[in-house]
């Protein structure tokens, strides 16, 4: 078992690496900057800029050393480990990542003579923090590896990670060499690697791998694939983006909610919106996503033009048809659906519709998805559980 202190010690380090290194990028940008309006050509000003970064990622390898050495020798201590193995720093990236990510970041932010350096520093201070981080996870995957006591380490996701670093979370304690745990790191991603010594019940406080895991086997359940191959796992990842994610981390139960006090407010003037907030609920049931926004914005340069949005966050639009009568009613929704700007996904609701049969809904959903060419479709059946429809030819 990780000690939940010691963990929560490691998460703040890492936390203050990434201000540190970020901050640092900032300043060197800025001195750039400054050197460029004081006269000095563009080129050689950015050479300035690459060789202060080259010296910041000598300096980052040393914050990164003390960080993940200080968490492996403590982790083994508080084991009781007495077998003299001596961790090392093995953890770097080559001079080749940084300049290729220099000249694409340049690229990105240069017109003609003229270069966004303000625009630069969010793009090199997130790529020198993930070179950093990168570097911790392969002194703790590289020492666990060559350690005698043959840990077992787990990729934990953190409080708001994407639905790819929960899919790889859901692994568990199960991975065999680095390049099945840190190297799926996309850039970005600030979620830990962790070691845990106690090989035959390793576990952290919080993280659920096993409810990871079936939260996105019932993704592929929902979806009708097996859910085994790597395009399934690619599909279920996709599909989650439409998911909750602290859900799909905890598994802990949420309810529908509102992106701000406005959109709660333009909602509640809307006579449609408890149907809405119904259809909502089912689908937090089964985890979807379900935070309200304003579904109507007013053109700021012309008020008589009035833009449709998806009614949430996500990108779900929800039609509640519990008095359509027709295949024709589903179709003509999925079409004025389809315009709405933000839009990725709809849910029909013919939970208390009295004419549809689900056999009958699932057959006009599928044919509306597929008049449409929508992606798919949500469908809430009569016993309140939520559908996926796919399109199929």
């Amino acid at each position: 078992m990780i000690d939940n202190d010691l963990y929560k010690q490691h998460l703040d380090s890492l936390a203050g690496m990434d201000k540190f290194i970020r901050a640092e990028v900032a300043f060197r940008i800025d001195l750039a900057n400054s050197a460029l309006k004081r006269g000095i050509s563009l080129t050689r000003t950015t050479q300035m800029l690459y060789q202060d970064l080259a010296l910041g990622r000598v300096r980052n390898k040393k914050i990164a050393s003390s960080i993940a050495l200080k968490f492996y020798k403590k982790q083994r201590e508080a084991y009781g480990a007495t077998d003299g193995f001596e961790p090392t720093y093995l953890g770097d990236v080559p001079d080749q990542w940084l300049f290729e990510d220099f000249k694409k970041t340049l690229v990105a932010h240069k017109d003609g003579t003229n270069v966004d350096f303000d625009g630069m520093k969010n793009a090199l201070g997130g790529r020198m923090a993930h070179y950093a981080l990168k570097a911790v996870d392969a002194t703790i995957i590289g020492n666990a590896q060559r350690d005698p006591l043959h840990p077992k380490w787990a990729f934990v996701p953190h409080i708001g990670a994407c639905a790819w670093c929960i899919m790889i979370g859901s692994r568990d304690f199960d991975f065999k060499s680095e390049k099945t745990a840190s190297a799926e790191r996309h850039p970005g991603c600030t979620c830990p690697v962790v070691a845990d010594f106690d090989t035959k019940n390793p576990h952290l406080e919080g993280y659920d791998p096993e409810g990871m895991c079936a939260r996105f086997k019932g993704i592929a359940e929902l979806l009708g694939i097996d859910g085994h191959s790597d395009e399934d796992w690619h599909r279920m990842v996709k599909e989650a983006e439409f998911f909750d994610r602290e859900w799909l981390r905890t598994g802990k139960p949420f309810t529908p909610t509102y992106e701000s006090k406005e959109a709660e407010a333009f909602k509640a003037k809307d006579p449609d919106h408890p149907l809405e907030f119904r259809t909502a609920t089912a689908m937090a049931k089964r985890g979807l996503a379900a935070v309200f926004r304003i579904d109507e914005v007013q053109d700021p340069k012309n008020k008589g033009i009035t833009y449709g949005y998806a009614d949430l966050v996500s990108g779900v639009e929800i039609k509640n048809l519990s008095t359509a009568g027709s295949e024709q009613t589903v179709d003509k929704h999925a079409q004025r659906t389809k315009k709405k700007r933000g839009f990725k996904r709809v849910c029909f609701d013919f939970s208390e519709n009295e004419g549809f049969t689900d056999e009958r809904a699932r057959a006009a959903v599928a044919q509306a998805v597929r008049n449409r060419n929508l992606n798919g479709a949500y469908m809430v059946n009569h016993k309140g559980e939520i559908e996926f429809i796919p399109h199929s030819k």
